[in-house]
């Protein structure tokens, strides 16, 4: 293909100067392997916990010399960096549905252009439900009450924490705890222990009531 330089200036049927007349450049601008077509890129919602860049290959010549070109347009959520041969693409986390977007590369010159187009997963939160079983001062085995006066216990009660929560990506969802029923196991012979109701929220509680014969005996 040949390029007749100053063109406008030539009326029709008007010869042309040799000196005008020259072969037209040879742009070049392709993927690696000659395509031209779209290639594509996908990247995981948490890109910077488990998500990799993505190296494409660029072939950019003009007359058989390297061609300068550039990232014309991009989704707000990717990052790029180029050199003269490659485009390296990466994501910023998402915290929302799946998105997707177009990456366009323009060569300088002759304005050539290839696409990349980009997607990334939706948003994936780690939900789990743990159990609260407890006393009020954190302990979870024995507790001790230490009874100096029987009939200053007849009737005495038990509060701690009984119920469980939705934790999202380990932060826990107040609103969600549900109370969870317990049970009673073993006791001292010498009193009972009952379930009673609670007016705490998620709360356990129960009551302890002495024998009468050992009360009787406590306070003579």
């Amino acid at each position: 293909m040949i390029v007749i330089e100053n063109a406008s200036t030539y009326g029709a049927n008007e010869c042309v100067k040799i000196d005008d007349i020259r072969k037209a450049d040879n742009y070049v601008f392709t993927w690696d392997g000659g395509s031209t077509s779209d290639v594509s890129a996908n990247f995981p919602w948490d890109f910077s916990a488990n998500g990799t860049a993505a190296n494409i290959p660029v072939i950019s010549t003009k007359n058989g010399s390297s061609q300068s070109w550039s990232v014309s347009s991009k989704p707000s959520w990717i990052t790029t960096s180029t050199t003269s041969s490659k485009v390296t693409i990466s994501a910023s986390d998402n915290s929302g549905s799946a998105r997707s977007g177009t990456i366009v590369l323009t060569q300088s010159g002759s304005n050539k252009t290839l696409r990349i187009n980009v997607s990334q997963d939706a948003y994936s939160a780690t939900v789990e439900w743990r159990y609260k079983f407890g006393f009020s001062n954190g302990a979870r085995d024995n507790i001790s009450i230490a009874i100096r006066n029987m009939r200053e216990y007849e009737g005495a009660s038990v509060t701690f924490a009984s119920y469980k929560s939705k934790y999202v990506d380990g932060v826990e969802d107040v609103s969600s705890r549900q109370y969870v029923d317990f049970s009673i196991g073993d006791y001292a012979s010498w009193a009972t222990v009952t379930k009673v109701s609670s007016s705490i929220a998620n709360e356990g509680k129960f009551r302890f009531t002495l024998l009468s014969n050992l009360n009787n005996k406590s306070n003579r």
